[in-house]
């Protein structure tokens, strides 16, 4: 299944208000003056925002969760997942809301994270635990019983 990315309207309109300034501030008055090269470059950068953001969606399918931003894919499979909680952390990630799922999961003998905002976090966290049968409820996500403890560990340090 594909969940579309929740998106703040505050978030999106700091985004268009950026291009916006530095199309105006920078680009105009750098093509006005023949700087058609620093031009590029500022636009280059305004496109490639773009091309690392669109199209932003998550997919869940019987063997992986598929984070796809842009050009950027991640694919991670289920049966690597160890727990699924909210989170407002404000690290870069696929994701434009603040209102994100962090999927821990391991990978190289590490267990890493993602962040993720799904537009239905509530259907997103019931069809990756009817996936994945070793997932379980836990505060407001799902976790593995041998990683709950790991997992309220970093709750209570913030994480």
């Amino acid at each position: 299944m594909t969940y579309r990315a929740k998106l703040d309207a505050w978030l999106v309109a700091l985004a268009v208000a950026t291009a916006s300034v530095l199309i105006a501030g920078g680009v105009v008055p750098l093509l006005r003056r023949g700087l058609w090269g620093q031009a590029a470059l500022v636009l280059g950068v305004i496109f490639l925002v773009g091309v690392l953001n669109c199209p932003l969606y998550y997919r869940v399918t019987d063997r992986e969760l598929i984070v796809r931003s842009g050009i950027q894919c991640w694919r991670i499979p289920l049966a690597g997942i160890v727990g699924v909680r909210p989170t407002s952390d404000l690290v870069a990630s696929p994701a434009l809301s603040l209102d994100r799922l962090a999927v821990d999961y391991t990978a190289n003998g590490r267990v890493q994270s993602i962040l993720i905002s799904p537009e239905d976090q509530d259907g997103f966290l019931f069809d990756l635990a009817m996936r994945v049968r070793e997932l379980r409820p836990f505060g407001f996500g799902l976790a593995r019983p041998e990683y709950v403890r790991v997992w309220g560990a970093r709750t209570a340090e913030g994480r």
